[in-house]
C-alpha cells in the first residue's frame, strides 16, 4: 500500500513552477498560431479566393493543403522547444 507521506519530489517547486510557467506560455502562443490558420483563414476564404495558387484558390489551398502543412511544423516545434524548455530547468529525459 502507498503511503500518503512520500515526501519525495524529484525537482524542486521553483524548478516545476517554471517549467510550468514556459510550457503554458509555449502552448498559448501555438494556441493562437492553431486559431489563425483555423478560423482567421475561414473567415477571410472569400477575399483569399481571389489568389490562385497553381489554379487552386487561396483559401482552398489554405485550407486543405497549408493547414495541415502547419499543423505538422507546430507538433515538431512542440517537441523541439519542450526538450530545451525541460533542459533549461533541469527535467531533461
Amino acid at each position: 500500500m502507498l503511503s500518503d507521506q512520500n515526501n519525495y519530489t524529484a525537482v524542486e517547486r521553483e524548478a516545476a513552477d517554471a517549467h510550468w510557467k514556459d510550457n503554458a506560455l509555449l502552448v498559448g502562443l501555438l494556441l493562437v498560431v492553431w486559431f489563425i490558420v483555423t478560423w482567421v483563414a475561414s473567415v477571410f476564404a472569400d477575399g483569399l479566393n481571389r489568389i490562385h495558387i497553381l489554379g487552386f484558390p487561396l483559401g482552398y489551398v489554405t485550407g486543405s493543403m497549408l493547414a495541415l502543412f502547419i499543423y505538422t511544423i507546430m507538433i515538431f516545434y512542440y517537441a523541439y522547444r519542450m526538450d530545451q524548455i525541460d533542459e533549461k530547468h533541469g527535467m531533461k529525459e
